[in-house]
C-alpha cells in the first residue's frame, strides 16, 4: 500500500523572486520535510506548468533530496 502525505507550495502573484531565489527557499522547506522525523522520507516532487519548470530546477540543484520527479504540462518556453 501507497502513503503519500501532500503538501503544497503557494507562490504568490507578487512574489518576484528569482527562480535562484524560489530554488533556494524550497530547498530549504524540502530539506526540513524529508528529514522532520529523524528518519529521511522519500520526496516525490510534481509540478505542473510553471510549478514543472521550478520542480525541474530544483530537481536538478538538489537530486539528493529528490526521490522521484513527475512533470505535468510544462510549459514549453523554458530555458537554463
Amino acid at each position: 500500500m501507497c502513503r503519500y502525505d501532500v503538501r503544497c507550495v503557494y507562490i504568490p502573484s507578487t512574489d518576484r523572486s528569482s527562480w535562484g531565489q524560489l530554488v533556494r527557499k524550497l530547498i530549504a522547506l524540502l530539506k526540513k520535510e524529508k528529514f522532520e522525523s529523524g528518519n529521511a522520507r522519500e520526496i516525490t516532487l510534481l509540478g505542473e506548468s510553471f510549478g514543472g519548470a521550478l520542480a525541474l530546477r530544483l530537481a536538478r540543484s538538489a537530486p539528493e533530496i529528490i526521490s522521484r520527479l513527475v512533470l505535468v504540462l510544462l510549459f514549453s518556453m523554458y530555458s537554463y
